[in-house]
Formats: C-alpha cells, sequence, structure tokens
C-alpha cells in the first residue's frame, strides 16, 4: 500500500518535513538510506521518489511509523475545505492514540510498605 503513495510530490514532501527536523540535512537523508547525496537531490527535484525501503528507514531514524511520517510531513492547507475537517479528525485520532500508548506505558505506583510495629 505504501508504494501506492509514493508519487514524486508526497516524495519531496517527506523530504522537506526532514530537511525541517534539526539535524538533518540531504546528506543525513543520504546516509540513512544508503543512497548517493544526488538520488535524494533528484527526490527534491521531483525527478524520483523514495523506494518503500527508504521511507522505512528513514521513519525508524525520525522514529516515527511510516504512515505517521507521511501524514507528518502533508499540511492542513493542502486539503479542500471540505476534506479539512477530515484532516482534523485524523490529527485528534493520532493523540488519542499517542495518549492512549503512553498510558499503557507508565509504571504502576510503588505499594507502600506498612509499617510494622515494634514491641
Amino acid at each position: 500500500m505504501l508504494e501506492l503513495v509514493l508519487t514524486t510530490s508526497c516524495c519531496k514532501k517527506i523530504l522537506e518535513y526532514l530537511l525541517k527536523q534539526p539535524g538533518w540535512s540531504i546528506g543525513r537523508v543520504a546516509k540513512v538510506i544508503d543512497k548517493p547525496s544526488e538520488y535524494v537531490s533528484r527526490i527534491a527535484a521531483k525527478k524520483q521518489s523514495f523506494q518503500v525501503r527508504d521511507v522505512e528507514l528513514l521513519s525508524k531514524a525520525v522514529g516515527l511509523r511510516p504512515a505517521m511520517l507521511l501524514f507528518s510531513s502533508t499540511r492542513r492547507s493542502e486539503f479542500s475545505p471540505k476534506n479539512r475537517r477530515l484532516y482534523d479528525m485524523a490529527v485528534e485520532m493520532i493523540q488519542l492514540h499517542d495518549q492512549f500508548e503512553q498510558s499503557l506505558n507508565q509504571q504502576p505506583a510503588r505499594k507502600r510498605r506498612t509499617a510494622s510495629k515494634v514491641a
């Protein structure tokens, strides 16, 4: 399914999103996906697309799932006015999911030991 979405425009948006993140450059992107910088430059020029494996490696490096990397690279303003509500609902669902995952990862509270009576 991911391969169907990886158009040249989509890949350029992913690249732009990554380059806005602190510490990311064309060189770092190329290093993460183990491709030459020219390959990444062609993506920036919309002459080539990332491969599925590239997106998987990049999403892992940035700490997101591949679908979240795709979603994060899109802007609300790119959607038509009638589809912006759908975008907003997706953002709400993602936030709820993240809160749920955080609650699952919380450590349970430690029980206090009862004080023993000294005779």
